[in-house]
């Protein structure tokens, strides 16, 4: 790969990509917080609970496989090492 292709990779992950997984983050733990504002909101309506409990649990699946996603990527980065990684890469996921 290229330096300048290195550059491009680096950059969309420190300005695009990295904002954006903290974006889900807390756009799901935001549906996590009203899944149980709803829920015990709702605690005399079967129906409301029921879809308290939904948006709960999508919202603990979708937290599940960001973070899961988000260290399967930290673990990969550490395998292959930093000295294989571009400086602003790796100094963008120390920010993390």
């Amino acid at each position: 790969m290229t330096e300048e292709a290195k550059n491009l990779v680096s950059t969309l992950s420190i300005e695009i990509i990295n904002p954006l997984i903290g974006l889900l983050l807390a756009v799901a733990l935001a549906y996590f917080i009203y899944g149980v504002v709803k829920f015990i909101a709702n605690a005399d309506n079967d129906t409301a609970r029921e879809k308290g409990k939904q948006h709960i649990l999508y919202s603990i699946i979708g937290l599940v496989i960001m973070v899961g996603v988000w260290g399967i990527l930290n673990l990969l980065m550490n395998v292959i090492g930093p000295e294989n990684i571009p400086d602003n890469v790796r100094d963008g996921y120390d920010q993390l």
